[in-house]
């Protein structure tokens, strides 16, 4: 991970802040603005947040992707929502979660404070 925890956690958040904009702005015209430039801007980000935190293009992205699209930033998060192989519980509620379930996943990394 090339990104320390806090990093990480204020990127999550920053990208959270842009997703929420952008459903602000559909709310607002009636359109769907996924679809505009914009939402273009919040790939690239993710893309970049792929980068800095040093997971390799073809990797799965699980735990991020179902952290941000599946669980809604956490928000939609419920005990035994998200387990490993063995059955036990990995807790996604917060981007300080996520971090330590990504550094835990790929085995190489460790969290860091």
């Amino acid at each position: 991970m090339k990104l320390t925890k806090q990093e990480f956690v204020k990127a999550i958040q920053n990208y959270q802040t842009h997703i929420q904009r952008i459903n602000q702005l559909s709310q607002i015209t009636k359109t769907n603005a996924h679809e505009s430039p914009l939402f273009d801007i919040a790939n690239d980000y993710y893309d970049l947040l792929r980068i800095a935190c040093d997971i390799p293009h073809d990797t799965k992205l699980h735990d991020l992707d179902f952290f941000v699209y599946e669980l809604d930033f956490g928000a939609r998060y419920y005990p035994g929502c998200y387990v490993d192989s063995q059955g036990n519980e990995i807790p996604l509620k917060t981007p300080e979660d996520l971090y330590n379930a990504l550094c835990t996943t790929w085995g190489e990394y460790h969290p860091r404070q």
